[in-house]
Formats: structure tokens, sequence, C-alpha cells
């Protein structure tokens, strides 16, 4: 077991799980009101969706789908703008069984994370979108009209919305790796150009058939990889100077010799 989880007795599981029941009832309930809020105020969450795209018109293929359109839009924003509240009732859950003296480390791990995903958010709205979807649609379409449907639209800028905001928990994945002693600076440092590879074929899988776009996500999840090593570095050093003798391979306290 890590050393930053306390041991729990049969009592703690139980009475765990009755809170979690009401949390997540509580987490429900809060989502739901603010599905209905969101609903409510649909039209302006999809015109901001739809202003990446400049001066082009979307436009709907099936008498149901703009009303199915204003549906996932309202859950999305809606479990968006919960997340903050999930995850303080999230950290409700699990803090009776974090040690004490490292609880500020997970709050701001918490804190951190919430930045990076909205950091990889906007990044996506700002650049991924407009460069993207206007290569898709002026690429080898002379003699072509685009005309976008609004339901593919929505939910590929849903998705990439969401794939950026996971990859840019990249240096906070790190992070926790080293936290639990899987990986260590030295393997990050040792198969850098590995990673880096990885990561610029990921670019080409993940974003449209365009050089710049994929740069545009391969260099910032570059930078992200080297502020993981750093981060790396520094939680490798701390667990160093507290125990000598250990081992990150396993996550072991080794006898001394």
């Amino acid at each position: 077991m890590p050393t930053w989880i306390n041991n729990w007795n049969k009592t703690a599981v139980l009475f765990n799980l009755v809170e979690i029941r009401r949390r997540l009832i509580r987490i429900a309930v809060f989502v739901s009101i603010l599905f209905i809020l969101c609903f409510s105020l649909s039209e302006n969450i999809l015109e901001i969706l739809r202003s990446p795209l400049k001066d082009q018109d979307l436009v709907f293929l099936k008498p149901t789908e703009p009303f199915f359109v204003h549906l996932k839009l309202a859950f999305f924003s809606a479990i968006m703008l919960s997340m903050p509240f999930i995850l303080y009732h999230t950290w409700e859950v699990i803090k009776p069984i974090i040690k004490e003296k490292d609880r500020g480390n997970c709050i701001w791990f918490l804190i951190f994370s919430l930045f990076f995903f909205a950091l990889g958010v906007v990044f996506c709205y700002y650049l991924i979108i407009p460069y993207g979807i206007g290569f898709l649609i002026t690429y080898k379409t002379a003699s072509l009209i685009p005309r976008l449907s609004v339901e593919f639209y929505i939910m590929l800028a849903i998705i990439f919305l969401l794939i950026f905001g996971v990859v840019f928990e990249l240096p906070l994945i790190i992070l926790f790796l080293t936290k639990i002693g899987i990986i260590e600076p030295s393997l990050l440092l040792r198969n850098r150009k590995y990673a880096i590879l990885i990561i610029f074929i990921l670019s080409a899988i993940l974003t449209p058939p365009d050089v710049i776009t994929q740069l545009l996500m391969g260099i910032p999840l570059t930078i992200l990889y080297e502020v993981g090593i750093l981060l790396s570095r520094s939680v490798y050093k701390k667990k160093n100077k507290r125990s000598p003798g250990f081992s990150s391979s396993s996550g072991l306290q080794l006898p001394p010799e």
C-alpha cells in the first residue's frame, strides 16, 4: 500500500460507501440543475462553439438534429461546469484515506489538474479547431461547396476539446507516476526521443492531416513532457532525501547494505 494512504478497517469502508452514495446523489442533483440551466442557454453555447468557424454556416440534415444537438451541448456544458463541484466531493470521499501530511499536496494536484485541463481546452478552441477545420474545408474543395452538419461539427468540437484537455494533463500524470514509484527522471530522460516520436505520431492521428495543426499539438505536448521531467526530478529528489534507500522501480524501501 502506498505510504500516503491510511490503513482502513471494515467499519471505515462501510461508512465510506454510505458517504459515496450520499455525495453521488448531491452531484447528480447539481448536474441536473446545471443541465436545465445550460439547456435554456444552449443557443448561446452553440454560438460560442461555432465562433471559431467565423463565416462558415452550419446546417442540419434531419428534423430532430437541432434538438439533440442542444441536448448534447447542455449535458456537456453541465458536466464541464460541474467539475469543481465533482472534484470537491471526490476529495471529501478520498480525504479520510489520505495521510494528513499529504493532503495539501493532493489539493494542489486537483487544482492544477483543473488548470491544465482548462489550458488544453482553451488551446484547442483558439488554435486547433480554427486551423484544423479551415484546412479540411479548403483542401481540394475548389469545385465543392462546404456545408457542415451542426451535429457533426459540435460532436467533433466536443471530442477535440476533451482530448486536448486530457492530454494537457501529461505533466501531472508524470508527477503522479513518479510519486507512486512507477517511473523516475532517468527513465524519462533515457526515453525522451521515443516519447517525442510517440507525441508526434499521436498528433498526426488526433489532428487533421496538415503539418501546421500537427505541430500545434506536438510542440506544446513536447514542452509539457519537459515540464513533467522537471516535476519528476523535484519529486524524486524529495523522495530520496526522506528515504535514501528508495527504489523507484519497485516503489519499496530497500534495506541498507
